[in-house]
């Protein structure tokens, strides 16, 4: 699995999610299929952002920080 544990935390749960439609974005031909993965993606991203930080507030260690894909 190349490091990666086998139960995600919630906020790399999101992160994977919104990863998986930015790609969906990129690929899309149809502007508005482009638009509507870009708006699931941020979405995702919004969550996952609400996770970190309370995984911080909890003190369990780093996954990385969060970073936006475009």
């Amino acid at each position: 699995m190349g490091g990666m544990a086998l139960i995600p935390s919630d906020f790399e749960y999101h992160m994977r999610r919104a990863g998986e439609h930015w790609r969906l974005a990129r690929a899309s031909v149809s502007p508005e299929k482009r638009a509507m993965h870009s708006r699931i993606a941020d979405a995702y991203i919004r969550i996952a952002e609400k996770f970190w930080d309370q995984e911080r507030i909890a003190g369990l260690p780093s996954t990385g920080g969060l970073m936006r894909l475009q």
